[in-house]
């Protein structure tokens, strides 16, 4: 959604369009987009002692492969 922003801020600058009324902080927009990066990539890294060293009996990542599916 964030950089739909983005993409929408440079549309209507393409088309000389005037600035809306409300327009959303650039340095809060790219803290959006850090933390949804983050988001999407913290899971993936394992825990310390191994992809098996977590509180449970199975792989770390499962809820991640089973969202993906």
């Amino acid at each position: 959604m964030t950089l739909g922003l983005f993409f929408v801020r440079k549309r209507r600058a393409a088309i000389n369009a005037p600035p809306s009324e409300f327009r959303a902080w650039t340095a809060v927009l790219l803290f959006a987009i850090a933390v949804n990066i983050y988001l999407l990539v913290l899971p993936w890294i394992p825990p310390i002692g191994g992809i098996y060293a977590g509180d449970v009996s199975f792989f770390y990542a499962t809820y991640c492969i089973v969202g993906i599916g």
